[in-house]
């Protein structure tokens, strides 16, 4: 099981001592990353009750961007040198999750992207900026973060590598299944895929099936058995 708090080793140079948390999860199954790819973020956000929805002002560079993939995380406060080590540990087909320097500073920029398109990461969640956004957005895969800024990141010496980020809302832990599309990020604690996908699923066929009576000429009101007050 993950450790969910401590850290099996530090990372340290001459100005820097980064965290290093041990992390041991199985990886998403070809189906599941499958079914996960046909479900929007609606859905299962609507699935777990809203608590696995990032902050509203995650969103992707690029539209109809749609991503599915394990998190690993890096907090990098005030450096991108835990994101640059995180890279260089994920595995094909993981998200990288930074937890970023908020609005002060870039946590991200055109040649990291280069470096996670070499590791083949499924995409980037940035809780902060970005900076050469126009080589980002050219990028071959998708990348959610809050804004951008020309300004890079200091030198600050803390920061972590696989351990707990927050996204303005779900805590995520590597492991944690990350979906993104044009509404948002959700995070989906590991544990819990099985029961998202289900409840999504069974929400995607409901919904179909109240499209299809509006289409047939019945009000929204009438399809959920609403009766509209009358006045007075």
């Amino acid at each position: 099981d993950l450790d969910r708090s401590a850290g099996d080793g530090m990372v340290q140079g001459a100005n820097m001592t980064i965290v290093r948390h041990a992390i041991d999860f199985p990886p998403l199954s070809p189906t599941v990353r499958a079914a996960l790819a046909c479900l929007d973020t609606t859905l299962l956000s609507d699935a777990l009750g809203g608590k696995a929805t990032a902050a509203a002002a995650f969103t992707p560079l690029s539209s109809r961007e749609r991503l599915v993939g394990q998190a690993r995380t890096a907090f990098c406060p005030g450096s991108v040198l835990p994101a640059i080590g995180t890279i260089t540990l994920a595995r094909p087909g993981e998200v990288l999750v930074i937890g970023g320097g908020g609005d002060s500073f870039a946590s991200l920029g055109g040649i990291m992207a280069r470096d996670a398109v070499r590791q083949r990461l499924a995409g980037l969640v940035i809780d902060g900026l970005v900076r050469d956004i126009g080589e980002l957005r050219a990028m071959p895969f998708p990348i959610f973060c809050r804004g951008a800024t020309p300004h890079g990141a200091g030198a600050d010496p803390r920061g972590a590598i696989d351990g707990p980020v927050n996204l303005g809302g779900p805590l995520v832990y590597p492991g944690d299944v990350i979906v993104g599309d044009d509404d948002g990020i959700v995070v989906i604690p590991l544990a819990q895929v099985d029961e998202a996908i289900a409840r999504a699923s069974a929400k995607r066929d409901a919904e179909a099936s109240w499209i299809a009576d509006i289409e047939a000429g019945k009000s929204l009101a009438e399809v959920h058995g609403f009766d509209v007050p009358k006045s007075d």
